[in-house]
């Protein structure tokens, strides 16, 4: 029975000091009294450094401390704390940020033993999120350049539009410029916006092959490739405008051709800080420029109005996808459930008589249903026990998250109200908002059936997938309480008498 016992204890003591996110006590005073291997790893001690010797405010900034004495004496009387945001500082100095909640231990009178604290490391989640913001922030521009672009009448009107909406956008000046034929084979700007303050009309832009042709703006226009500046300082190219652009505030910059026909030009975006321009952001920017390129000779053709409208829309929808390629490489557990939930809900739609227009939509808006969980950290969507009531009230917040995501971007039907609304119930027992009945959008409706089928069928890293009778038992019994009457019908059919399955 003892080698029992001791057996038990050691697999609990092998699970705390290995769980994938951190656990420590405190004593009354703040005094670190016990903490698992993993965040001992995250800061770089050993336990004889720390257990006895440190408190708590001596692994956490400066900016830190006043956050713990505000809160510990109220904890110790409340009992619990959630979700406080702290940078714990390494034992090399180097800082990263985490996401502290926890609860207290008492004795047989109530008073305050010690704490236990779980400690989540956001630096991962806080990267992605930048990485989200800057992806945002580029695919905003293309909505509202795509939006210009459709109801320009006029080249320079455009041009201008163009380069104000990128200076909105967040970056810190753009410019078109335009190249000359002659000898000295300069390039002309024909449009800018920015903190510019005469940055153009200091420097020499050529797209020959001498000093002042090998910057971004002349390479892209002479090689027909994106040119990328990272970093004005440390970028060799960059010498002949150094100077002018530290003076400006430009760190970064990228330089995008534009295929004009008989003529070229590019499009050039600077960035106050330092490696602005990775990935799928510059991904989105090429878009841009295609869009910009496009519109430029249609205006002057004054032909295919049409073409510029469907084509700037499938670039827009196309760039969505990329958004939410993005979030499934975080969370390969749940890699292709938007992709499959995505397929049952256009069918179901189909099946319903959707118009085909609101049809393709939803089918984009499923796609991108769970953006929002961008925000929840990787350790909890891949947790493989049980899920906390602290981590699912995490979770539920990317319905909302999501919607705040695609709030402001323009789309022909509201796909942010869809996406934020897709965790509703007809009884009101759903989040984020509670709605009832016919305040949940039909699109909503539908979504969240697909959402809750593919969730049962498919693998979950807690449990295996549970087949689709289990789906179908699921909603036939929420039918009129939680799931719109008609989209059960509807999905029960597909699968029943129609042969629907979900595709690879």
């Amino acid at each position: 029975m003892n080698s029992s016992l001791e057996s038990a204890a050691a697999e609990i003591e092998d699970l705390y000091n290995n769980a994938p996110c951190g656990y420590h006590s405190l004593d009354k005073d703040g005094l670190i009294v016990r903490i698992n291997d993993t965040e001992l790893s995250w800061l770089g001690y050993r336990r004889d450094e720390v257990l006895g010797r440190l408190h708590f405010i001596d692994i956490v900034t400066t900016q830190g401390h006043a956050t713990f004495q505000s809160y510990f004496p109220h904890f110790k009387e409340q009992g619990w704390v959630r979700d406080v945001e702290f940078d714990l500082v390494r034992k090399d100095g180097s800082t990263f940020p985490v996401l502290l909640s926890a609860t207290a231990a008492r004795d047989a009178e109530g008073n305050f033993i010690m704490s236990r604290a779980t400690v989540y490391d956001m630096s991962e989640r806080n990267k992605a999120e930048k990485l989200q913001q800057r992806l945002n922030r580029s695919l905003k521009l293309l909505s509202k350049c795509n939006m210009a672009l459709v109801h320009a009448t006029a080249e320079a009107e455009l041009l201008a539009a163009i380069c104000q909406l990128t200076i909105d956008g967040g970056y810190r000046m753009a410019w078109v410029g335009y190249a000359q034929q002659g000898q000295d084979k300069v390039v002309r700007p024909v449009a800018e916006a920015g903190v510019d303050a005469g940055y153009l009309a200091q420097v020499r832009i050529t797209w020959d092959d001498s000093e002042h042709g090998h910057g971004p703006t002349g390479a892209a226009i002479r090689e027909g490739r994106t040119q990328i500046n990272q970093n004005f300082l440390t970028n060799p190219r960059m010498a002949p405008w150094r100077t002018a652009a530290a003076q400006h505030g430009y760190q970064s910059s990228i330089a995008l051709p534009l295929d004009l026909g008989d003529e070229r030009g590019a499009l050039t975006i600077y960035a106050e800080e330092p490696d602005a321009f990775t990935g799928e952001e510059v991904v989105l920017l090429e878009e841009l420029a295609a869009d910009l390129a496009f519109g430029i000779v249609s205006l002057r053709t004054r032909q295919d109005r049409d073409r510029i409208e469907r084509s700037l829309r499938s670039s827009l929808e196309d760039m969505v996808m990329v958004i939410a390629v993005t979030l499934e490489k975080r969370d390969p557990y749940t890699a292709g459930h938007q992709r499959r939930v995505a397929q049952l809900s256009v069918a179901i739609a189909r099946e319903m008589g959707l118009p085909e227009e609101r049809v393709h939509f939803l089918g984009l808006a499923a796609s991108i249903h769970d953006l929002g969980k961008i925000q929840v950290p990787v350790e909890i969507l891949s947790k493989p026990g049980r899920i906390s009531q602290l981590e699912m009230d995490v979770i539920k917040r990317h319905a909302q998250a999501g919607y705040d995501i695609l709030k402001d971007i323009a789309f022909p039907f509201p796909l942010a109200q869809w996406i934020r609304q897709h965790h509703e119930r007809l009884d009101g027992s759903g989040y984020p908002m509670g709605l009832k009945g016919e305040d949940i959008l039909p699109e909503s409706r539908i979504l969240s059936v697909a959402d809750v089928v593919e969730a049962i069928f498919s693998n979950r890293p807690y449990r295996p997938g549970r087949g689709i009778d289990a789906a179908m038992q699921e909603i036939a019994r929420g039918r009129g309480v939680l799931y719109e009457p008609a989209v059960v019908d509807a999905c029960i059919r597909l699968f029943r008498e129609l042969g629907f399955s979900f595709s690879s």
